[in-house]
């Protein structure tokens, strides 16, 4: 593990370095990092969580380039601008419909496959990569669709 000082080394290294940051998936975000205490959260990481949201800070502060989120960092990027994220669709919205579908008494992120609609930018690089500015997205690794895990 890096100290501090060396961690924001780090940070201002690949700031200066890259024109892009991906974040990608993973648990449920601190709820900390969006000024909530854990409610519905499961498996967070507030190590990663902090480390990856200053990451996230810097890079967008620095106007370098173009922070892509999949899923988790979606979120974190969401987090890291001021949203506030809804730790449990399902039980804090109950009327959004079914949000996810797993193994009964599926306790972790790995036995629980999420599914919803997702817009796409129009004109983005994925809207023509796919032909499309909405799709289906889950964790099915053997889909055709976009991938997506959820800490549900």
């Amino acid at each position: 593990m890096l100290s501090p000082s060396d961690l924001a080394r780090f940070h201002e290294l690949l700031v200066a370095r890259f024109h892009a940051l991906l974040s990608i998936g993973g648990g449920d975000i601190h709820p900390g990092i969006y000024g909530q205490e854990i409610t519905y959260a499961r498996a967070v990481n507030r190590r990663r969580d902090d480390v990856e949201a200053e990451l996230v800070r810097r890079f967008n502060e620095s106007g370098q380039g173009m922070f892509y989120g999949i899923c988790r960092g979606a979120q974190l990027g969401a987090a890291t601008l001021g949203f506030e994220l809804i730790q449990d669709v399902p039980i804090e919205i109950p009327d959004s419909g079914e949000h996810a579908v797993g193994s009964e008494g599926a306790q972790d992120a790995a036995h629980i496959s999420a599914w919803h609609e997702v817009d796409i930018a129009p004109g983005s690089f994925l809207a023509e990569a796919v032909g499309s500015t909405r799709m289906q997205v889950n964790r099915d690794r053997k889909s055709t669709r976009l991938n997506s895990s959820h800490g549900y």
